[in-house]
């Protein structure tokens, strides 16, 4: 079972996550960046990070910095979750090498759908 790891200081977007995607795939979650980070760097697999931007310790962007200087992380794909769609938000993403965007509010199925052609399921 493909693990993925949702990073989003909204306890109820972590909960959607888990729930729009039970089942299909293991989900793991973190209230902050560091939290997240912290997870990943335990030598856990994941094959997929679901980042919110907007976190209260590290930017969602700051994290994509991190983990680009890191061996092992960084070509974990990344799907960002945010509440901006500005137009210098979706650039920025696409140049950290972000597979995709999708802004909040979400439905369940655009959470899915994005997710399996993610990880090509």
């Amino acid at each position: 079972m493909k693990r993925i790891l949702a990073i989003d200081d909204m306890p109820t977007v972590l909960t959607t996550i888990k729930w729009a995607l039970r089942g299909e795939f293991e989900v793991f979650s973190a209230v902050s960046g560091i939290k997240g980070l912290e997870l990943m760097e335990r030598d856990l697999h994941f094959d997929l990070l679901l980042l919110d931007v907007a976190l209260p310790d590290i930017s969602g962007f700051e994290l994509l910095e991190t983990l680009s200087g890191h061996h092992k992380l960084h070509e974990l794909p990344v799907i960002l979750i945010t509440g901006s769609a500005d137009e210098a938000s979706v650039v920025r993403a696409h140049k950290a090498g972000v597979k995709g965007y999708i802004v909040k509010p979400f439905t369940v199925e655009t959470l899915r759908s994005k997710v399996r052609e993610i990880l090509g399921v």
